[in-house]
């Protein structure tokens, strides 16, 4: 059985983290029996390090390490004995098409993962301005003990823009918040570019699904979790380019089941 851990909140089916939601997309499209455990922000480092699962990366304010998920653990269905520890949804995600080549592969034959990671994180970058809008919508969303730790982690990710400890003192104005939502609608003209012609295929291999679909489903995902789907800012995504990304993510609800 495979454990995956992820922070809960109070969105439909709790899950909302854009990172979980890769592993979980990756899971459920290769039909992988598995389950979550739901641990609060400040305990993903005591619980990584109580499975020996490293650091991921370090904080960019200060360099010290930082644990991070999505994590899973394998471990024997009869025993119970823990078989593997991993994070981060590349190496996982590998892991994954090793471990089980009888399933739909996430890095389809002549595509390298290092080639895909590549392509994600180009056609994502222009989602950048969409970020602090999020953060301060989803952690809206945490629990008290979770909201309290999101909300210092998310601003160190935005610190060399705004210079503040917590989102709480990111104070945009309504000129702000309306230039930012301008600029994330053109990163989603950016990514539809970058995608091409849908005729062409719905996916960015075309007919071929791929973890850079993974990766623009996830975030997506967590675009949806953190505005709420009925949100004005939810429902402008989905008119945007002509419908493309609700024809996404309508594509994607088959791998969005959380157990």
């Amino acid at each position: 059985m495979i454990t995956l851990f992820d922070v809960p909140s109070s969105a439909p089916s709790k899950s909302w983290s854009g990172n979980v939601w890769k592993t979980r997309i990756c899971l459920n499209y290769k039909k992988i029996p598995h389950q979550t455990s739901w641990i609060e922000y400040p305990d993903i480092e005591p619980t990584m390090k109580k499975y020996n699962i490293g650091p991921t990366g370090t904080k960019p304010r200060d360099g010290s390490p930082i644990y991070t998920i999505p994590a899973i653990l394998v471990t024997d269905d009869t025993t119970g004995e823990i078989k593997l520890a991993l994070a981060e949804s590349l190496a996982i995600a590998k892991y994954l098409d090793d471990a089980y080549p009888d399933t739909p592969r996430i890095f389809p034959e002549g595509v390298t993962a290092e080639d895909q990671l590549k392509a994600a994180q180009s056609l994502l970058r222009s989602l950048r301005p969409v970020l602090v809008l999020s953060y301060k919508a989803s952690t809206l969303l945490l629990t008290e003990r979770s909201r309290a730790h999101a909300n210092r982690a998310r601003a160190g990710d935005l610190y060399h823009i705004y210079g503040k400890d917590t989102l709480d003192e990111i104070e945009l104005s309504p000129e702000d918040e309306t230039s930012l939502w301008a600029q994330t609608k053109e990163g989603f003209d950016a990514i539809d570019a970058g995608l091409g012609q849908e005729e062409n295929g719905p996916w960015y291999l075309g007919e071929k699904f791929s973890f850079v679909d993974i990766a623009l489903g996830a975030v997506f995902t967590y675009l949806k979790k953190a505005f709420g789907e009925n949100s004005e800012r939810w429902q402008d995504i989905e008119k945007w380019n002509g419908g493309r990304w609700k024809r996404f993510m309508g594509r994607l609800e088959p791998y969005t089941n959380v157990y």
